[in-house]
This record gives C-alpha cells, structure tokens and sequence, in this order.
C-alpha cells in the first residue's frame, strides 16, 4: 500500500519528505558508509536513508557514530528487523531503492540481477540505484529503471541521490520502466517457465519411455 513504511518511521519519530530504502543485510559491503558520507550534500535536509535488515549492533552504532559525527543522525532510520513478508510491504513506502555493492568479493563484483533486492524494488515500482560497474550499468541501459554510482564516492553517491530524490518524474519514469521489467521478464514465472517446460519434457520423454 505504501503507508507501511511511513508508519514504521513514525514510531521512530521520523517523517521524510523522500525515502531511500536499503533493504536486506546491513554489513560491510554495501556501501552505507559512503551512502552516510553522501547524506550532507544531498538537496534537501528532509530526506532520509532507511535502513530494514539484520546487522549487528557494533555495526549498526558504527553507522550511527559516522552519522552523528556529519551531523545527519536525523536523516538516518534503522528499522528493527521483520519478517520477509514484511519487507515487501515496507519497500512500495520508499521513493527509491538502494542496491550498491563494494567489490569485496566474487559476488559483489558480477551478481546483477541476482540480487532479490534488486527485483523486489523493481516490482515495487521503485527507482533503482546501483554501482557503476559493468554489469549493472548494462542492465541499466537497457532497462532504463534507475541510475549508477560509484559506491566509493560519497559525491558520485549524492548526485544520483539528488536526481532519483529530486525529480518526482525522472523517478516516476525510471519506476515504472522497472515494474514494467519485472513484469515482462523478471517475475518468477517468466525466470522459470523454461525450466518447467524441460522439466515436462522429461516426464513426457519418460512416460513414452514406459512400456
């Protein structure tokens, strides 16, 4: 519905006038430092980065701390964790989604469309914001459903932010170019309609096999 998240922030205190939502794992290697880094050159001192996954605490007041220091403590949530059905309710609340990744490792480097929270923005109708790697940035071209970033550059970081957050039909149009893709293409149906077809072709081999 998209009144989940607003609600959430409510119980915190928070109201955002724009929302970047980073859902999932809050670790190392998501790039929430420079993302916390960026927040002081972002236009607007209303919005907000939101945070909704598992972390551990000395991580998560490591994040705290550096948002303190930058004087952005108020333009920093981080949601208790929930449940997977609850994320998906919370994400449609945002107004963009955060998916950039450090290439710490094998994963981070070459994943692209492996990422679940990367498709999960994209059905929620959400703008997405990833690394400018290789990868990414094809899939961007060609889907034209968000920007890139470099994730080590606050600065790189707050001129996507400023756009995504910035310009409601930029987003709305990269928004709904992502939720026309997941619909197309990218829903489990469509990822796994080859599959079930050869999978019914081995029961169907097999039961010809049968005398």
């Amino acid at each position: 519905s998209g009144e989940d998240l607003p609600q959430a922030l409510a119980v915190q205190g928070r109201l955002y006038g724009r929302i970047l939502l980073r859902q999932g794992s809050i670790g190392p290697g998501h790039a929430l430092e420079s993302t916390i880094r960026s927040i002081p050159l972002w236009a607007n001192r209303g919005w907000g980065l939101v945070l909704v996954g598992m972390g551990t605490s000395e991580y998560l007041d490591k994040l705290g701390r550096l948002a303190s220091e930058l004087g952005v403590r108020e333009q920093l949530a981080i949601l208790p964790p929930v449940s997977y059905d609850e994320v998906l309710q919370l994400t449609p609340g945002a107004d963009a989604g955060h998916a950039l990744y450090e290439p710490i490792h094998i994963n981070h480097l070459h994943a692209t469309t492996a990422s679940n929270k990367l498709l999960e923005y994209l059905a929620a109708g959400l703008p997405v914001l990833v690394s400018d790697r290789p990868g990414l940035r094809a899939f961007i071209q060609k889907y034209g459903c968000g920007l890139t970033a470099d994730e080590s550059s606050p600065e790189s970081i707050a001129t996507a932010v400023n756009l995504l957050l910035g310009d409601p039909e930029l987003a709305r149009r990269l928004g709904a170019a992502g939720a026309k893709a997941f619909a197309e293409e990218f829903n489990y149906e469509c990822q796994f309609a080859p599959v079930l077809e050869a999978v019914r072709g081995l029961i169907d081999a097999g039961r010809g096999a049968q005398p």
